[in-house]
């Protein structure tokens, strides 16, 4: 399930990958993170929203397994 969900964000990215383009000239680091941010929230929503789910299943998973069960 988890392997399948990866490939759906990965297919996903390199689908709309084709439209992002370097700005010419100026400082291309000047507001990096405000643009990074723009475009996860519009145009990768979807993809980033289950990648978010991926990691808290990972993270929850890896809690059970490393939690010494007391009996």
């Amino acid at each position: 399930m988890a392997g399948g969900l990866f490939l759906l964000v990965l297919v996903s990215i390199f689908k709309s990958a084709d439209g992002l383009q370097a700005v010419p000239g100026g400082n291309s680091q000047l507001g990096m993170v405000e643009v990074l941010g723009k475009v996860l929230y519009d145009k990768y929503m979807l993809p980033f929203e289950v990648s978010a789910l991926l990691f808290l299943t990972a993270m929850i998973g890896a809690t059970m397994i490393g939690k010494k069960q007391v009996y």
